[in-house]
């Protein structure tokens, strides 16, 4: 399999954010999911996230691993953040530049590029990501 093939089964950070991928199913299992409880429309959603999944779980995946869900009541201060993190995703796409945690300048060229543009913009932000 060449570098092209690999490319595309990369999912893109957009995709993540609301499709979780499972990056280690028995971690996501054995850990709870935190879920926050939003109004929008004037119904409630929910966006829950586990140990072991990039991203947001989908409704199927908060049932195998929410169980239970530890939820949280947060709407406006969720929506933000989720809302930071897309334009900040926007901003470190391939081609795009962005200055390194040490000033350099650097065009992002792979995916490694992209999540270092991702850690940096999100620090500068004041966006903590939980580990």
């Amino acid at each position: 399999m060449d570098e092209k093939d690999i490319r595309f089964k990369v999912p893109n950070l957009e995709d993540m954010i609301l499709n979780g991928l499972v990056v280690s199913e028995e971690v996501a299992r054995s850990t709870p999911c935190t879920c926050y409880e939003y109004e929008i429309h004037g119904k409630t959603k929910r966006l829950c996230w586990s140990a072991g999944v990039v991203g947001t779980l989908t409704d199927e995946q908060e049932r195998l691993y929410c169980n239970p869900p530890i939820v949280k009541k947060d709407g406006k201060g969720i929506r933000e953040r989720i809302k930071k993190i897309g334009q900040i995703s926007s901003k470190c796409k391939k081609g795009k530049v962005f200055a390194t945690k040490s000033g350099k300048i650097k065009v992002i060229k792979d995916l490694s590029d992209r999540l270092e543009c991702l850690r940096v913009e999100l620090q500068r932000a004041g966006i903590e990501l939980s580990r």
